[in-house]
């Protein structure tokens, strides 16, 4: 399976083969988004929290007598029927959303969700010296309006890399819709929350043998 390099212009200059084990399997939706879903229950902090009728305060007394008043009967101020009183079946911040996964489903869905990119033209492999020098933001702009800019809307990008010394792509960290991480710290979910998923062309054998290990 061959993909195309590109130049700082987006320009095809030369094609590189891709391992078909690792960017040309079959893709399942059902499995990535299961994948996609339990990651986003493990993060999850639930913060609507409500106060059932044992949980607000006061209320302890009868407020008035059983019979003989003409009112209805009540036990507590802090009756769900009561303003300022307990809430039924209200949301509690207790709940846990987090849900094991099997580590090998886990990188499968991975390389599913890089194997959809492939075949939809959005996974990028670039010439290295495309990003040799991403030290300041301003010279990886004419990178984000090349390779990410579609009119006026700016699609989210994710930059794999193996370098050793991460000082030439730091201007990249104030670009808001370019993410990078080392080849060792890919993720489903920037790849899937991205449009572009980029490489250089150097790194991509580090990009496969680390996919070929889990």
């Amino acid at each position: 399976m061959d993909v195309a390099v590109y130049n700082k212009k987006k320009e095809q200059i030369r094609t590189v083969s891709l391992d078909e084990s690792v960017f040309g399997i079959t893709v399942n939706p059902d499995v990535v988004h299961e994948v996609v879903r339990v990651l986003r229950g493990n993060v999850r902090k639930p913060i609507a929290h409500a106060k059932d009728r044992g949980a607000v305060s006061g209320g302890g007394k009868k407020p008035w007598r059983q019979k003989g008043t003409g009112r209805a009967r009540h036990g507590s101020i802090r009756s769900p029927l009561w303003r300022k009183g307990g809430v039924t079946h209200g949301p509690l911040n207790e709940r846990v959303f987090a849900r094991s996964l099997n580590k090998k489903t886990k990188w499968t869905a991975l390389a599913m969700v890089l194997s959809g990119k492939v075949k939809r033209n959005l996974f990028c492999v670039v010439s290295d010296d495309v990003v040799a020098d991403f030290s300041k933001t301003k010279l990886v702009q004419p990178f984000v309006d090349s390779f990410l800019k579609e009119g006026k809307r700016i699609h989210r990008g994710f930059l794999l890399h193996s370098f050793s010394d991460t000082s030439s792509i730091r201007g990249v960290r104030n670009i808001q819709q370019l993410r990078w991480a080392p080849v060792s710290g890919i993720n489903i979910m920037d790849c899937v929350n991205a449009m572009y998923v980029i490489v250089p062309e150097s790194s991509l054998q580090a990009l496969t043998s680390f996919m070929k290990r889990l």
